[in-house]
C-alpha cells in the first residue's frame, strides 16, 4: 500500500510545477523531494544520492527485465494474445510500484524472458490469473507451450512413457528423456496433491454443504453437465481439471462416495433433537457429545436441571428419568469405533477422507507404486490434518477415524 502511495504522489507531483524554480518538476527533483525520503524512512537507507542511482537506478541488471517484459507486453497486445498479455502482467507484480521505486525496495523485480516463460506457461494451464485459460480455447502451439496432450492434460503426470527411439541420437534423445521426466512416485504424489487440492476447493465452493459437495464432484468429474452459473464453472475446462478428471471419477464411484450424504440423511432426526437439547441446556452439539463421551453424569445433571425449570418439561416432552434416555439416542454419534457426523463440517472431512483414501488407491494402480508408498500416505496425512485445521472439527472425532485407518 505503501509503494502505491507513494506511486501515485510521484504521478501527482510530475504534473505539479517546482515553486522554487517555476518550473515543471523534473525526475532528479521529485527524487530528492519524494523517492529518497521515503526509501530513507522505509528501509534506513543512508548515504548520498549518488550511490543509490549508481547502485541501483543505473544498474542496467535491474531494469533488464522490465525491458523484456515491456516488449513481450506491447507484443501480446499487439496480436491480441491475452495469456500472454496476463503473463507480462503477472511478472511485472501488479502489486509492486513501477520502477524506479520498486529498484529501491526489496521486493522482487521484474523477472526476465525465463521467468516470464515460466509464468506464460502457467497462466496457459490456467495456475494464474484472475480468470482461469479453458483448454478449448488454446491452440495446439499454446498447448505444446504450456507442456499439455491434445486432450488438455499436462504432459509430465501420463503415465505412458515416451517412445524410446532407436540409434546413436534416439538413445541420447531418450536419456535426456528419462533424466527429466518425473519418477512414476512423483507423478503419483503429484496427481494425488494436485486432485486434493482440487477437492479441498470444492469444499470450500460448496460451503461444507454435502449435497453440493457430492454434486460439485460429479461436474468436475464429467459426469455432470457443468453451466456458467455453477460454482466450480471456473476451473471446469482448465488444463489442472482435465488432468484430475479421471481421479474425480474414481471418487464419484466409490461405494463409499454416495454413502456419505446416506448417511446424513439418516441421522436426520437425530440431529434435529441434538439441536433442539443444544439450544434448551446452553451447550453447543459438540460440547453435548463430548460431555457425552467424556462425563455423561454432567449432560444429565444439565438436562435435570433445565427440565426443573420447565415444570419438569424438556424438548417437549416429560422427563422421567434421569436423562439417560434422551442421552441414549445420541449414541451413534459417541460409538467409540464407528462415530457417525453430527454436523456439516464433520461431514466435509468425511469426504476429504474418502478423497485421500481413494486417489491412494487410484494413483498406485495408476503409476504402479507400492500402495505404502511413504510419499503417497504422508499426502494423504497431511490433507486430514488440514481439514481438521480448515474446519475446526472436533479433534476426538478424526483422532478416532485415523485410528480405524491404522
Amino acid at each position: 500500500e505503501a509503494y502505491r502511495l507513494v506511486y501515485n504522489a510521484v504521478s501527482v507531483k510530475m504534473n505539479m510545477v517546482n515553486p522554487n524554480t517555476g518550473k515543471q518538476y523534473t525526475m532528479s527533483e521529485i527524487e530528492d523531494e519524494l523517492v529518497l525520503p521515503f526509501a530513507t524512512a522505509q528501509y534506513g537507507i543512508s548515504g548520498a544520492k549518488s550511490d543509490l542511482v549508481g547502485q541501483e537506478l543505473l544498474d542496467p541488471t535491474n531494469y533488464a527485465g522490465n525491458i523484456q517484459n515491456s516488449v513481450v507486453n506491447t507484443y501480446a497486445k499487439i496480436t491480441g494474445n491475452k495469456p500472454l498479455q496476463t503473463a507480462t502482467e503477472i511478472n511485472a507484480g501488479e502489486s509492486i510500484a513501477p520502477f524506479p521505486i520498486n529498484a529501491l525496495s526489496s521486493k522482487q523485480k521484474t523477472g526476465g524472458l525465463t521467468e516470464l516463460a515460466e509464468i506464460h506457461k502457467k497462466v496457459l494451464r490456467g495456475e494464474l490469473g484472475e480468470n482461469a485459460v479453458k483448454v478449448d480455447t488454446l491452440t495446439e502451439a499454446q498447448r505444446n507451450t504450456a507442456g499439455l496432450t491434445p486432450e488438455g492434460k499436462y504432459k509430465e503426470l501420463q503415465p505412458a512413457q515416451p517412445t524410446q527411439a532407436t540409434g546413436l541420437i534416439g538413445k541420447i534423445t531418450n536419456a535426456i528423456q528419462n533424466l527429466t521426466s518425473l519418477t512414476p512416485v512423483a507423478k503419483a504424489a503429484e496427481l494425488s496433491k494436485m486432485a486434493l487440492d482440487m477437492t479441498s476447493a470444492v469444499i470450500l465452493m460448496s460451503d461444507g454443504n454435502p449435497e453440493n459437495i457430492r454434486t460439485n464432484v460429479l461436474k468436475l468429474a464429467d459426469m455432470m453437465e457443468v453451466s456458467p452459473d455453477d460454482a466450480v464453472s471456473k476451473i471446469y475446462g482448465t488444463a489442472e481439471q482435465r488432468t484430475v478428471t479421471d481421479a474425480l471419477k474414481a471418487i464419484a464411484t466409490s461405494p463409499k462416495f454416495d454413502g456419505i450424504v446416506n448417511q446424513l440423511k439418516a441421522t436426520e432426526s437425530m440431529r434435529m433433537n441434538l439441536s433442539l437439547l443444544s439450544s434448551q441446556i446452553g451447550k453447543n452439539p459438540t460440547e453435548i457429545i463430548q460431555g457425552i463421551i467424556d462425563n455423561p453424569q454432567s449432560i444429565k445433571r444439565l438436562i435435570q436441571d433445565a427440565a426443573a425449570k420447565n415444570n419438569g418439561s424438556i424438548m417437549g416432552q416429560m422427563l422421567t428419568d434421569d436423562g439417560t434416555l434422551i442421552i441414549d439416542q445420541f449414541q451413534v454419534f459417541t460409538d467409540k469405533k464407528n462415530p457417525l457426523p453430527y454436523t456439516v463440517e464433520q461431514v466435509a472431512s468425511e469426504y476429504n477422507k474418502l478423497f485421500a483414501d481413494t486417489l491412494s488407491d487410484y494413483v498406485t494402480e495408476l503409476y504402479d507404486v507400492k500402495p505404502d508408498n511413504v510419499a503417497i500416505r504422508i499426502s494423504d496425512m497431511m490433507k486430514k490434518f488440514q481439514s481438521l485445521l480448515l474446519l475446526s472439527l472436533n479433534p476426538a472425532y478424526l483422532a478416532n477415524n485415523f485410528t480405524n485407518d491404522i
